[in-house]
């Protein structure tokens, strides 16, 4: 990846732990920039390349009415512990992760160039299994109940049933929270959850030199 100076920290959990809450509470105190991958996996589905070649992996069934992709036909394709649904998330992620990385890499020289932060925050559910680990200079895990979770997701619409499918289909809790250098817990104010994200950045990371990858 190109050069840069300005440490990069993946944040990762379980769906609905509220990384980009926690991110954005410790964004007020240190200067910080989130990268948010979800919205650059929203805005990946509306490049007319990707659109093609989801169109031929999976066809018309996955788009609406109006020619765009509908994200709740492609989950209903690509989330599953069953071997059809392993395969077709393997063949979308093939298609949309080296484009969500290309677009991860870009907005990191763009900060690091314009000097308007001291540490990147990538917020991204599928980090580590979208092999992104290897650009972070550490790994956040954010820690919060499955009640809690469930709470938030509903407001998404999803049950207890969705939620758990959509999970299976990630790496588990346990190998996340192995994989990661430092553990916030969110199971109780946001205000606690950031700080103890800024103790940490403040320590571990903004105290050390600067890096480059």
């Amino acid at each position: 990846m190109p050069e840069r100076s300005v440490p990069l920290v993946g944040l990762i959990g379980g769906i609905g732990s509220g990384k980009s809450s926690v991110a954005d509470a410790a964004a007020l105190v240190v200067r910080a920039v989130r990268l948010d991958a979800d919205a650059v996996g929203h805005r990946a589905l509306q490049q007319p390349s990707i659109q093609h070649r989801l169109r031929e992996a999976f066809g018309p069934e996955v788009f609406d009415a109006a020619g765009h992709i509908s994200r709740r036909a492609l989950a209903d394709r690509v989330f599953g512990t069953d071997a059809d649904s392993q395969a077709n998330r393997e063949t979308l992620n093939s298609i949309v992760h080296p484009w969500i990385r290309s677009q991860h890499l870009a907005a990191i020289q763009q900060h690091t160039v314009a000097g308007d932060c001291d540490v990147l925050l990538l917020d991204a559910a599928v980090l580590l299994e979208a092999g992104w680990g290897d650009v972070c200079d550490a790994i956040v895990f954010i820690d919060a109940p499955f009640e809690q979770r469930l709470q938030r997701v509903s407001k998404r619409g999803w049950d207890a049933t969705e939620l758990a499918r959509r999970e299976a289909s990630q790496l588990s809790l346990d190998e996340k929270r192995s994989r990661a250098d430092f553990i916030v817990d969110n199971s109780g104010s946001l205000d606690a959850a950031g700080r103890q994200l800024v103790e940490y950045l403040q320590s571990h990371i903004l105290a050390q030199p600067a890096v480059c990858s």
